[in-house]
Order: C-alpha cells, then structure tokens, then sequence
C-alpha cells in the first residue's frame, strides 16, 4: 500500500483497525465469511485445527468438518468437541475467526446432531434454536451443503 492509498482511507475505518482484538465481524464482506466458512469447512473435523489458518487436507486420512457434518451417523463426541470450540470462539477476545463464521460452525454442529442423530446437543430451547436456525439461513454467504442442513433442523425443530 502506498502512502496515498492509506491517506486515502476512511479515517474511521483507520482507528478500528488500530484498536483491533480479535476479528471484528464489520471488517469482514459476506463474501469473505463464505471463503472462511468454505475453508474452515474443509479443514480436518478435531478441536486442533479449529480455526487454523493452515491448509487444508495436510492429513488425508481425518475427516473434514464437512463430511462430519454430511455423515449420516456423526461422532457425536466430535460435534459436542467442536460446538464447544466455535462456541468459545465466539465468545473470546482473541477469535482466530470472525464471529459469524464462527457461530454457524456452532449451530451446524447442532444442526448435524438433530438431523442426522435425533439428539439435542445444545441447552437452547426449541423456539431460540429455531431463531438460530432462521439466522444462519438468511446467512447470504452460506453455501448449498449448509442451507440443507440447516433446512432440514428447522423444519425437525417445527415438527415437534
């Protein structure tokens, strides 16, 4: 960047990125969080490398995030793992990921977990889960493999 460009910069935006902590979801573009979100997607499905920025598929052999949460009978030891790894992202100072890409990773976990297991992972009631749920779906940025997922768990959530 040449010093014109930075004096060219909103002097606004300039003094949030001086006060940064953690990833500030404003920062962010609805594109870039479905990059993040794709990425984090792909990524080995255990706590370690959650929201690594290290490439992913460096173990050919794990499972990814998506795939766990695609398999018809998901560990849930592993979604229960993970939920509370995005959920204490969520909530800390220091966010390796931007909140929102963080909390859908956390409601896809209980998504998974009542669509493809019939069990609740989660002490959210029924009409906060559905409000999750209707949240993450008005996501522009979440990609086919999601919406379903997240489809489907609303809708088991209005059946009862």
């Amino acid at each position: 960047m040449s010093d014109t460009d930075f004096e060219q910069m909103n002097p606004h935006a300039i003094s949030r990125l001086m006060e940064l902590t953690g990833a500030p979801q404003e920062l962010w573009k609805p594109e870039e969080l479905g990059e993040i979100l794709s990425h984090q997607l792909k990524m080995s499905a255990s706590t370690d490398s959650f929201g690594s920025a290290d490439q992913p598929g460096s173990d050919p052999t794990a499972q990814s995030l998506r795939q766990l949460l695609n398999d018809p009978h998901p560990s849930i030891d592993l979604l229960n793992k993970i939920r509370r790894a995005a959920k204490a992202d969520c909530n800390s100072d220091a966010a390796l990921l931007p909140r929102d890409t963080a909390l859908v990773i956390y409601y896809a976990c209980i998504a998974a977990a009542l669509v493809r297991l019939g069990q609740k992972i989660s002490d959210l009631d029924d009409t906060k889960l559905s409000q999750a749920f209707s949240w993450v779906l008005r996501r522009r940025w979440l990609d086919s493999g999601l919406m379903d997922l997240f489809t489907q768990a609303a809708a088991a959530i209005a059946a009862k």
